[in-house]
């Protein structure tokens, strides 16, 4: 598979319908001008499961043969990877999976799309996506602190509500359908995140209670904005997993909606290894982006190497063409205090292809 194409990315999501549908949705996007990638979801998307059985169905069995078989070799992805006992608790186990893909299938980048829901895992989880000992890839982690559609309500607005439900239930696990103001204990949004959608009128509910990708997908810029945002204000207070809101679903999603830009590489390190011999570190008491060479050779540091950029992909401040000499470090960007908050990312060109991406809150998080 590696060979086939120039990247190959494994989202493992912890729902089994809406995470899986919409990143399916996503995918179609990514693809259809970027042919030379392949991503796989799991679980796999409804859609795709239809295909697939489909295929399944219209396949002409030799004598002999199982349909078992036959399924297995058109989706070319076990359905449950074994576990390992030590690894099964949640969200450790949606790391562990990726993990195993990767052993299997070569990915060349992994993420685990989960909730903090009542999880009892969230630090093992955390400490095995960079672990190095257990699998050389990092597996990224798209986040979001009660559900998933917490990242939906972002292409909205931006609520500071600590949310403790996705959606109000009995004991029976009966939907209270907030929003609706057809059970007494509807709490117009209060309480539960769908409910804050339904009450505020931004989406309805379908058949399936999942909300459609076309519905809200044109708001993803504001999305970008308002999970940065929930980064930003958890700054300093402690674990990602333990605040309420916090969503980075988006990092994911800003990759795969720039492909056709770069492929943008998700670091979280104040310190970029732009080659073997040259890094560039951001100081944060004078927010200046350093270049050491250590090599015994001069080059030229091309001009918008390093960009701020906003949500938008706009680029507000680049560096300029520079000479770098041997053993030394340059300045080759300073942020003004009064630019701090105008800019969203910072991309480091390490070739046309490949860009290391860092976000706002990163630097803001960086000691």
């Amino acid at each position: 598979m590696s060979q086939e194409f120039r990247k190959t990315i494994l989202i493992v999501c912890e729902g089994q319908r809406s995470e899986p549908d919409y990143f399916h949705s996503l995918k179609n996007e990514t693809i259809e001008n970027n042919k030379n990638i392949f991503i796989r979801i799991l679980p796999i998307p409804k859609e795709e499961q239809l295909q697939i059985d489909e295929e399944v169905a219209n396949f002409k069995l030799r004598n002999g043969a199982k349909k078992r078989s036959i399924r297995k070799a058109i989706i070319e992805e076990p359905q449950d990877y074994i576990i390992e006992d030590e690894y099964k608790a949640q969200p450790t186990c949606y790391i562990r999976k990726a993990q195993l893909a990767y052993f299997e299938k070569g990915y060349s980048e992994l993420w685990a799309v989960y909730d903090k829901d009542g999880h009892p895992d969230h630090l093992n989880a955390y400490l095995l996506s960079k672990n190095k000992e257990e699998c050389n890839k990092t597996v990224n982690i798209g986040f979001s602190s009660i559900s998933f559609e917490e990242w939906i309500l972002m292409h909205f607005e931006y609520c500071s509500t600590s949310f403790v439900k996705s959606q109000c239930r009995d004991s029976d696990k009966r939907i209270f359908n907030c929003g609706t103001n057809t059970h007494e204990l509807d709490c117009h949004g209060e309480r539960c995140v769908i409910g804050k959608i339904i009450e505020n009128k931004y989406l309805p509910y379908t058949s399936s209670k999942n909300f459609e990708y076309n519905d809200f997908s044109q708001n993803t810029v504001v999305a970008f904005n308002n999970a940065l945002k929930s980064r930003i204000e958890a700054v300093g207070k402690g674990s990602f997993f333990n605040n309420n809101p916090y969503v980075s679903i988006d990092r994911l999603v800003f990759k795969l909606k720039h492909f056709d830009k770069a492929d943008h590489i998700w670091r979280y390190s104040n310190t970029i290894k732009m080659s073997r011999d040259v890094i560039i570190t951001y100081n944060k008491k004078d927010n200046q982006f350093i270049i050491n060479n250590s090599s015994t050779a001069s080059f030229i540091l091309q001009s918008g190497s390093v960009e701020l950029i906003d949500c938008n992909y706009n680029v507000l401040k680049s560096n300029n063409r520079m000479l770098i000499v041997p053993n030394c470090e340059e300045i080759i960007l300073e942020v003004e205090k009064l630019e701090l908050n105008t800019f969203s990312y910072v991309i480091f060109k390490l070739n046309n292809i490949e860009y290391n991406i860092l976000d706002l809150s990163q630097l803001q998080s960086f000691t």
